[in-house]
């Protein structure tokens, strides 16, 4: 997992996390899971409700403490970020045992974010309009943000390295032909790959395609497991074109999964007038996260599959949705 280090914030019993290393929607929203799980190590540096280091003796404090800190979204009916929840609405638990929520906060970061886009011969209308849709998507981008671009049909190509210049992702795209057929997998997979190079600690891969893969080397399996196991958020964004075609379903199926893996979402559009609708709500979900950080109960280093669900309190639960990543690997000895 990235190392970390922890900056102050002046919210709620939370460490701004700064990695070291370089209107209404009409589509529909599927059910998710969320971001990244990462375990930080912070030391000397005292949660909200701790006791400091005795007066004259700082330097002798030495305290470090595990925690995992879980990205999370909340969304309303309409697929809008919800804002202004406090720490009391949310209840966390890893393998069935309640976690106490020992800091939380707003997550207001750069953002390192890889467009993966399907080029393939079925996505020949969407490419006409995928530029606009593109600067739609990274309109919000700061001065320490960055973007790159992965296009695929036969096989995947990194068009445009990471670069602050965001247009130079949606100009790649002006004179693309669309053909040949979609591996979508490796595609992924080369984000996930590129991604190692991201400078900032917020993650994101936006996939945009309109079917399912049939000319990957790399299994879905293969796929899940190095989605898993890394700090990215993968969102979607599916062009429904057959609701009968059992290729396309399969594939939204399995992108879906990975959303949920990841703590991304997947997003189903009717057709490229909805793309930059898409793109936008996208944006937003990037930009607009809480940080939950809690000690597990169970420390014990197997480095094994952690299960970590967070729900909403019953008085919200039946008006927003969460989303989260569904769990961590724990370090090893």
């Amino acid at each position: 997992m990235m190392t970390t280090t922890a900056r102050k914030d002046h919210l709620w019993g939370m460490d701004k996390v700064m990695a070291t290393t370089p209107g209404r929607t009409d589509f529909k929203w599927q059910t998710v899971g969320m971001f990244g799980v990462y375990l930080l190590l912070i030391l000397a540096e005292p949660l909200h409700g701790e006791h400091p280091a005795p007066p004259g003796r700082a330097n002798d404090f030495h305290v470090s403490s595990e925690l995992v800190v879980v990205p999370t979204t909340v969304t309303d009916r309409t697929g809008h970020t919800v804002l202004g929840l406090q720490p009391e609405d949310f209840t966390l638990v890893e393998e069935g045992m309640q976690q106490r929520i020992v800091s939380f906060s707003r997550w207001d970061a750069p953002a390192s974010v890889g467009v993966v886009f399907d080029s393939s011969g079925s996505m020949k209308p969407s490419v006409k309009v995928a530029g606009n849709a593109i600067r739609v998507l990274l309109a919000d981008n700061g001065t320490e943000d960055e973007a790159f671009l992965v296009t695929f049909a036969d096989a995947p190509r990194l068009e445009v390295e990471f670069t602050r210049e965001v247009d130079r992702l949606s100009n790649n795209l002006l004179w693309r032909e669309a053909r040949g057929s979609t591996a979508l997998f490796d595609a992924i997979y080369l984000g996930l790959h590129e991604m190692h190079r991201a400078a900032n600690a917020r993650k994101a891969l936006i996939v945009v395609t309109d079917g399912g893969d049939n000319h990957s080397r790399y299994s879905f399996d293969e796929l899940l497991a190095a989605a898993r196991e890394s700090e990215v958020q993968i969102y979607v964004v599916a062009i429904r074109r057959n609701v009968k075609d059992i290729e396309e379903q399969r594939g939204r199926l399995q992108l879906d999964c990975l959303a949920i893996e990841t703590g991304g979402r997947l997003l189903i559009v009717e057709g490229e007038a909805q793309l930059s609708k898409a793109m936008a709500s996208v944006n937003e979900l990037i930009r607009n996260e809480y940080l939950l950080a809690y000690r597990p109960a169970d420390s014990v280093r197997d480095g094994k599959w952690r299960r970590v669900r967070i729900r909403l309190e019953p008085k919200l639960a039946g008006h927003y949705r969460i989303s989260a990543k569904g769990g961590y690997y724990a370090p090893e000895h």
